[in-house]
């Protein structure tokens, strides 16, 4: 093999396995900034941007204003501060929504097109791309 093939191939094996699952150190420790403690690990975050996919979105904003569960839903680049504050009045008082109206997600250099899971699994923090 030439060198040129084995460091594309050394280059995509390495994105894979480092890609996948595990979110970045900086990921929680953008959600443990912005929740304003440390991450629960009986806790499922859901982080969602109100800019992203718009029928995701929309499922996920029912999903968080229905009462009960475990999941913590963080809304990153709000449009409309007062309009989300008055949709989920109850779970912000909870604190089952929590918006990012300082637009912390962008000093932390997370941008989420799609919504992500981060959930606690064996001894590490997971995230993984919403079902659709």
């Amino acid at each position: 093999m030439n060198s040129g093939f084995k460091f594309v191939l050394i280059s995509l094996i390495a994105f894979l396995s480092f890609s996948c699952s595990k979110p970045k150190e900086g990921l929680t420790h953008y959600l443990a900034t912005l929740t304003g403690q440390e991450l629960e690990t009986e806790t499922t975050y859901l982080v969602v941007s109100d800019f992203g996919c718009s029928s995701c979105k929309e499922e996920v904003f029912h999903r968080a204003s229905l009462a009960g569960g475990d999941t913590v839903y963080i809304i990153t680049d709000p449009r409309n501060t007062s309009i989300l504050i008055e949709r989920f009045h109850e779970p912000l008082a909870t604190g089952r929504v929590v918006l990012d109206s300082l637009k912390l997600n962008r000093k932390f250099g997370i941008l989420v097109p799609k919504p992500i899971v981060i959930h606690y699994q064996g001894n590490d923090w997971i995230s993984e791309e919403y079902p659709e």
